[in-house]
């Protein structure tokens, strides 16, 4: 009879292996800024809950099963600190598995947006616009109008208007001294260390009629807005 098949078998046996617990998930995470970003964080046995301090900004981690999302907003190297709690419900002890983890958010080229172009009635354009994302660092942006489209080359521009460094969110800036009977091309460009992007053209008509067709009660009129994309 093998020895295995006895009734009280001579070999040793073994109980539940057991120890501290410890994160198991990976030590550095890459991403890029302004971009969807989405893992989980896990640890040994069972954690009754997750925390995480020393996160980006736009990124969250899911305290119940250790989701790590969002959209981080500002490119650099984080250092976090991790915690994953144990509660034994027969024993009542508790316990915390800790690790510190590194997140590289790299800089990626920003977006940016025209949402509005209206006239003062005079020579002056209001352009609203709205950097949508910063790429993680805040870019530098330009206005650009001719009475031609100049697609992409920035030297050929009549008027080049520098509005220095912005951050995420909306803004208005103006361009003054334009002729009248003349259309307008308007574009936006932006740039930071990671690269640049353009807005496609918004043509705006400036129209000035003929004395004997304005209203015999007005000193001076403009036609309205004429707005659209190319």
């Amino acid at each position: 009879v093998h020895e295995n098949f006895r009734s009280a078998s001579e070999f040793p046996s073994y109980g539940e292996v057991s120890g501290d617990p410890s994160f198991t998930s990976a030590s550095i995470y890459e991403m890029s800024a302004g971009v969807y970003f989405e893992t989980f964080v896990s640890a040994t046995g069972s954690p009754i809950a997750y925390l995480a301090s020393g996160l980006p900004g736009g990124l969250i981690l899911n305290p119940t099963d250790g989701n790590l999302s969002g959209v981080p907003v500002r490119a650099g190297s984080y250092e976090v600190s991790l915690d994953a709690f144990y509660y034994d419900s027969e024993t009542g002890t508790e316990r915390t598995a800790r690790d510190k983890i590194k997140l590289v958010v790299k800089p990626a080229p920003p977006l940016l947006l025209v949402n509005n172009v209206e006239s003062d009635g005079e020579t002056t354009l209001h352009v609203d616009y709205e950097v949508n994302s910063t790429g993680g660092d805040n870019p530098e942006v330009y206005l650009f109008a001719d009475t031609t489209d100049h697609g992409k080359d920035l030297h050929a521009w009549q008027y080049k208007v520098p509005l220095g460094k912005k951050g995420f969110g909306s803004a208005t800036t103006s361009l003054g001294g334009l002729d009248t009977e003349q259309r307008y091309y308007i574009r936006m460009y932006a740039r930071n260390v990671a690269g640049e992007s353009w807005t496609g053209k918004e043509s705006f008509s400036r129209y000035q009629p003929d004395a004997d067709e304005l209203p015999g009660s007005l000193f001076l009129w403009f036609d309205a807005n004429d707005l659209r994309a190319g």
